[in-house]
């Protein structure tokens, strides 16, 4: 069953590009044109340059960049999750950020299964304080007539543009799924079974807030009231709005076609979903090592096992991958850069070993 989405697939990029300036201590807005308008000269003049050295960089080395293609996942995976546990550690180097990769890397793996889009949902997160702060400044100089700038108007406008048509769709399509309704025709898959999640999350959401002083609660509460009708349509239209319907052709033989491949991509599914499961326990499991002996050891234990039991790769080549790689780690982070280790409870057992090797 479709879900309800205005996002747009270059919301991501923007998205990422905003989490970076917020992550350096750069607030987008009219401050990148005054204060910090040498790092947006920078920023150009680096997409610039960027551009025309990795234009020459793909041209001369193109044939090694396409037996990249033949390198088999078994040594890609363990070696980029490394990296990107170790990134999202160094970002304020705190256990709360592996925690938050795994917990959202869930999210949005389950959000793409059912077909939710991601980039509103990194938007939010991203814009959600920089809409807060600027509405309350707007609110204190011009009060409520603020609402009826041009400007403001122009964008309200713009947004009714894009909500309404795909609202008045599914608001057409639930009206007549109620108005042929019957209890045969009611369905409960895992797409509703998200959307009655979310609607939990919102509905605690505005439980949490109602002891808020108003002028706190405001944005936020505007905020879940709109997720919320938006969530509950969506979770109409999934129950009572007609399932997919199976391929069916005028002879025998087309629909024999149609069931085989009913059922090959159901299994395909199956698989696909059993390895998603493995894989996240794999990645809690990680946390739990780490948590116990250092994030380190623990991203070296992480890589020789996933490439030996996880992709079957020789007990030699899964060995000598994770012993490359996590030297290489130990030189440029800890050894070129200093950068500190989170603490281990075996450190704290054990602090002799915390100070003389720093890892723990």
């Amino acid at each position: 069953m479709p879900t309800i989405a205005f996002g747009v697939p270059a919301g991501a990029s923007m998205a990422l590009l905003l989490s970076a300036f917020l992550i350096h201590g750069l607030v987008p807005g009219p401050e990148m044109l005054t204060t910090h308008l040498d790092v947006t000269y920078a920023i150009i003049w680096t997409l610039t340059l960027s551009h025309v050295i990795g234009a020459v960089i793909c041209i001369a080395a193109s044939g090694l960049f396409a037996r990249l293609a033949t390198v088999r996942a078994g040594l890609l995976v363990p070696l980029v999750l490394m990296v990107i546990f170790l990134g999202a550690f160094e970002g304020s180097q705190a256990w709360g950020d592996l925690y938050s990769l795994v917990l959202f890397g869930a999210l949005g793996w389950v959000m793409k299964h059912l077909g939710w889009p991601r980039p509103p949902l990194i938007l939010g997160f991203v814009l959600g304080a920089i809409f807060e702060r600027y509405f309350f400044i707007s609110t204190q100089i011009y009060g409520a007539a603020w609402a009826l700038r041009p400007v403001v108007l122009a964008v309200f406008a713009g947004a009714l543009w894009v909500v309404l048509p795909p609202l008045k769709k599914h608001l057409t399509g639930t009206a007549m799924a109620f108005r042929d309704f019957s209890v045969a025709s009611l369905h409960f898959g895992r797409d509703a079974a998200f959307s009655v999640i979310l609607v939990a999350v919102i509905l605690i959401g505005m439980w949490v807030s109602r002891a808020w002083p108003p002028a706190a609660k405001l944005v936020p509460d505007a905020a879940c009231v709109i997720a919320l009708f938006f969530a509950v349509l969506n979770l109409a239209t999934e129950i009572f709005g007609d399932p997919a319907a199976a391929p069916v052709g005028p002879a025998e033989a087309p629909q024999l076609a149609g069931t085989a491949m009913m059922e090959t991509a159901t299994v395909f599914t199956a698989a696909l979903e059993l390895r998603a499961v493995r894989v996240f326990l794999w990645l809690i499991g990680f946390l739990v090592v780490a948590a116990g002996i250092g994030l380190l050891p623990a991203l070296a234990l992480l890589t020789f096992l996933l490439m030996r039991f996880e992709f079957t790769e020789r007990w030699t080549l899964a060995g000598a991958c994770s012993v490359v790689a996590t030297v290489a780690i130990y030189l440029v982070f800890d050894r070129i850069f200093s950068l500190p280790w989170p603490q281990s409870l075996i450190g704290d057992l054990l602090p002799g070993l915390r100070d003389m090797t720093g890892l723990v």
